[in-house]
């Protein structure tokens, strides 16, 4: 849960486009790294995250890389349906190269177009 919100902050911050609150951002990590040395410089001891945050880190990565894996297959299978299709225009039509793709073109434009207004 701490994660969590620490990320939402982190968006939050990253996402606003006011100077000084950018600049506030930066000063408070700066401070919490700069304590962060002087505390290993005088005790000379690291402590290292708790297990449960490491697994927790671990399981969002690897959640995060099944997510691209799939995307990159839904981008495969669309690169694999737009050869199809012009495959099927060249032994159907008979058409020049340059209307085929631009056919192809804009069907495609037209499916994101749909993707990105039903998101």
């Amino acid at each position: 849960m701490k994660q969590a919100m620490e990320m939402l902050a982190k968006i939050v911050v990253e996402s606003s486009t006011d100077p000084e609150e950018k600049i506030r951002s930066l000063i408070a990590e700066k401070e919490r790294i700069e304590q962060e040395i002087e505390k290993i410089e005088s005790e000379g001891i690291v402590i290292a995250e708790k297990p449960e945050i490491f697994r927790e880190r671990f399981s969002m990565a690897f959640a995060m890389l099944k997510q691209l894996q799939g995307d990159f297959r839904a981008v495969e299978e669309r690169f694999k349906e737009i050869a199809r299709q012009v495959q099927h225009k060249i032994r159907e039509r008979n058409e020049v190269r340059g209307e085929i793709l631009d056919s192809v073109f804009e069907a495609d434009d037209a499916c994101y177009s749909f993707t990105a207004t039903a998101s």
